[in-house]
């Protein structure tokens, strides 16, 4: 019952594939903020300056807040710099960057660095940077770059979505905000419409009208065939169809 179980499960669409228990001496609704892996098997949580992932923590003191959590493993937490990597309950690096945001994906970091978006390794060396491009979250824009497997997907102010490799170089432009990316596919946002493109050749795979007055976030499978859309303000839609190629 749940009162015999306080935690996070994870599930997949087979079923719980993942069960994380709090820690000794942390009750229900005591928890700060929480984040997992995109694949679900690091879970993370934040209580009064610890830092509880999987079986380790690690007191984080001031810093306020879990930025990101990666399917590797390492974690990334701050928002005052330096930024902390850890993994497996030690520090990794930590980072001086000139943003207070930062991406933990697979084993790269990725973060703002002298006014310009950066990708890092995990123990802090610089591998790609791209000035024409940022790393930030304002009162009325958020400039958060979305990672896959292959690409960066960055946004400008105003303007469009623009594919990146990891080494920051441009290889092509798409309609609207990036909103969400995984292996297979890329989701933006474009005027009142949610697209998503394959990431094997960017065709259109399908399109649907924001549900809603804005969105909050959206999450979409793997295989493209279902999609979950938040509002700002409450609200989910889950939509489920077939994958066209």
């Amino acid at each position: 019952t749940y009162a015999e179980f306080e935690g996070a499960r994870v599930y997949t669409w087979e079923g719980l594939s993942n069960e994380i228990k709090l820690q000794e001496g942390i009750v229900r609704g005591g928890i700060d903020t929480a984040a997992r892996s995109p694949n679900g098997m690091h879970v993370c949580y934040l209580r009064t300056g610890t830092l509880y992932c999987d079986d380790w923590k690690f007191d984080i003191g001031n810093m306020s807040n879990m930025l990101s959590v990666s399917d590797d493993g390492y974690v990334v937490v701050g928002p005052e710099n330096p930024i902390l990597v850890l993994k497996d309950g030690k520090v990794v690096s930590s980072i001086n960057a000139s943003s207070n945001m930062a991406l933990a994906y697979k084993d790269k970091i990725i973060t703002q660095m002298n006014n310009g978006l950066a990708v890092l390794n995990p123990e802090g060396k610089i591998l790609a940077s791209n000035n024409n491009f940022s790393f930030n979250v304002g009162a009325l824009l958020k400039i958060i770059p979305v990672p896959s497997e292959k690409y960066l997907f960055a946004f400008k102010a105003f303007e469009k979505t623009h594919v990146l490799d990891w080494n920051l170089k441009e290889v092509r432009t798409l309609p609207g905000y990036p909103e969400f990316a995984n292996d297979n596919f890329v989701v933006t946002s474009d005027n009142g419409i949610i697209h998503c493109y394959s990431l094997k050749d960017f065709h259109e795979v399908f399109n649907v009208t924001v549900p809603g007055d804005s969105i909050g976030y959206i999450k979409l499978s793997n295989d493209g065939k279902v999609m979950l859309v938040s509002g700002e303000t409450g609200g989910f839609y889950l939509y489920r169809g077939a994958r066209k190629e």
